[in-house]
């Protein structure tokens, strides 16, 4: 018998002890449906026109400055979602952006792309001191961590509109700007 068909029936005997798990499963199971890339398509592009954005727009300008910017060789061609609302956020003619954080800078290539639908904004990019051991350990730098940092700092230096800061972001509530 199915694992998770038995632990509903030994659970239904204990129906104030069903894991939580188990009705997600259950919720999964019954509830789920294909993915539908219109549906998808019209459900976000009318999020976006909640708040004043054009999501189809932005994604065509997405797609330009990656072209110029040559992303080929770094991604599948997609966009995530965050990529477009900041294209789309970068059209909007009524807000006004001079000024970006982000967090977590890895390799450069989002910072590079912020730097480019904002041209007019100030860029701070933080990411942990190269000397932390996350830094070295995490996303499988360690053996090429100078290879690493210098292609970073290569794709960091391409405007001059971007700031990298090495700090942890655990430590920004006791930060302010001018000490970065």
């Amino acid at each position: 018998m199915n694992n998770l068909l038995l632990k509903i029936i030994r659970n239904l005997i204990r129906p104030h002890k069903i894991p939580k798990k188990i009705f997600n499963k259950l919720n999964y199971y019954f509830n789920y449906k294909k993915y539908n890339q219109n549906f998808f398509e019209k459900e976000q592009n009318d999020i976006f026109k909640y708040f004043g954005l054009n999501r189809e727009e932005g994604i065509k300008k997405l797609t330009l400055i990656k072209k110029d910017l040559d992303f080929k060789s770094r991604d599948s061609g997609m966009s995530s979602e965050h990529e477009v609302i900041f294209s789309s956020l970068s059209l909007s003619k009524n807000k006004s952006i001079t000024d970006i954080l982000e967090i977590g800078t890895f390799d450069g290539f989002n910072a590079l792309l912020l730097s480019n639908l904002f041209p007019n904004s100030n860029i701070d990019t933080i990411d942990l001191p190269e000397n932390d051991d996350d830094f070295i350990n995490f996303y499988n730098r360690k053996d090429n961590i100078s290879k690493f940092i210098q292609d970073r700092n290569i794709i960091l230096s391409k405007n001059k509109n971007i700031n990298c800061f090495p700090l942890n972001s655990l430590k920004l509530l006791n930060h302010k700007k001018s000490m970065i």
